[in-house]
């Protein structure tokens, strides 16, 4: 039993590290990075190109705990969700969230990129 609880709280100890928020130092972004897919790289360079371009992404997905991460240091900022968007949401468990990429960050995130692999 003893055995039994100390496995599943060691699995619950990792779940809370897998979920918990991105501190936004920048070697824990370039960590959050390397999880990205391909796709995912190129959805934030096609941000890059488009200023004040929205992207939306599964909550605690890849692109989330970058971009959130982006978000504490200024360079990306989480938009709120549309109205009728939340209203449709609610009660379903998705969480999706939108960001979109600041000024500071247009100039930044490029040569941010290159190490994005």
């Amino acid at each position: 039993m003893r055995i039994l609880l100390a496995c599943l709280a060691g699995v619950f100890a990792v779940s809370l590290a897998w979920s918990a928020p991105a501190h936004a130092e920048p070697e824990n972004i370039h960590v959050l990075a390397r999880r990205l897919s391909a796709g995912d790289i190129s959805t934030l360079r096609a941000a890059l190109q488009r200023p004040g371009a929205q992207m939306m992404t599964a909550k605690d997905s890849a692109n989330d705990g970058l971009w959130s991460a982006l978000a504490a240091q200024g360079l990306m900022r989480e938009e709120p969700l549309p109205p009728e968007m939340a209203a449709k949401l609610q009660g379903t468990g998705l969480g999706l969230r939108i960001y979109s990429v600041t000024e500071r960050g247009q100039t930044e995130i490029p040569s941010l990129l290159p190490q994005f692999k």
